[in-house]
């Protein structure tokens, strides 16, 4: 669990790209082929990697 406040676009980048480097912080779903008309969209989000 991590709390900022006013971190800054540049400290956030850096805990993302230390996040996303180890792979089993995260998995690849695909939602290919299945049927989500009634899933609600997630809140988009932009990264900048």
């Amino acid at each position: 669990h991590i709390k900022t406040s006013q971190g800054g676009h540049q400290l956030t980048n850096a805990l993302l790209s230390e996040f996303l480097l180890d792979k089993s912080n995260w998995q690849f779903e695909s939602f290919e082929g299945k049927d989500n008309k009634d899933v609600g969209s997630p809140r988009s989000i932009a990264v900048n990697a």
